[in-house]
């Protein structure tokens, strides 16, 4: 039996290419300007919808929505014949850093090629359960990339320790952000972020910095 493990650096990467072919200037991000991103440099209409709107639009109520794509957070589906896909995400929850973190895994099930000519949503019943795991994890990777490249949560970090707080910088959950400092704390024992010129150079003259100085300033 084939072993289906995640692709940890397929999704790393395309998600920093991606940051990169957009020219993005700043964090938070603004997830709807890569939804025309993508549709300026794929074959494939993208649209973001919330609950309430899908909701609405085929009768379903919140239970039957969840029921229906089988998640409290959301999912994407695509179609071929349509060349079309919808990202869907659950705009009850009250939190906004997990909600951007759904639209972002959700679009890397869509940039990774989860979701295909062959398979138009990711659902635990559509896949084996080592399958489905594997395209979770490296969703979420892409995601953490995405919103949070490490390379940036390093240098934030030297700069400023605990004085200011990841999630705000970057917009996502208090949760989500621990985990990713947690993790880059842990991974920089063994490698050296410093040399991540990818987004370093990119981003800090022209966004961090100016949080460096507006802390220092506060403090």
């Amino acid at each position: 039996m084939m072993m289906i493990k995640p692709n940890y650096k397929k999704a790393e990467i395309l998600a920093r290419k991606f940051l990169k072919d957009s020219k993005v200037k700043g964090f938070p991000l603004d997830l709807d300007f890569f939804r025309k991103v993508y549709n300026k440099t794929h074959n494939t209409r993208l649209r973001i919808k919330s609950f309430s709107w899908y909701m609405k639009k085929y009768n379903l109520s919140y239970s039957g929505m969840i029921e229906f794509i089988n998640s409290e957070d959301g999912c994407c589906f695509y179609s071929k014949e349509e060349e079309k896909a919808i990202i869907i995400y659950n705009d009850f929850l009250n939190n906004a850093g997990r909600i951007r973190w759904t639209i972002a895994h959700e679009f890397g099930h869509l940039i990774l090629g989860h979701i295909n000519n062959n398979r138009a949503i990711i659902t635990r019943n559509k896949l084996s359960e080592k399958e489905y795991n594997a395209y979770e994890l490296e969703a979420n990777t892409f995601a953490r990339e995405l919103l949070a490249p490490m390379s940036l949560v390093y240098y934030i970090y030297d700069c400023l320790g605990d004085k200011i707080s990841i999630d705000s910088i970057f917009g996502i959950s208090h949760e989500a952000a621990q985990n990713i400092l947690k993790r880059m704390l842990e991974w920089s024992k063994t490698h050296d972020y410093s040399k991540d010129t990818c987004h370093m150079y990119n981003f800090q003259n022209l966004y961090i910095q100016n949080i460096v100085v507006v802390v220092i300033t506060f403090f």
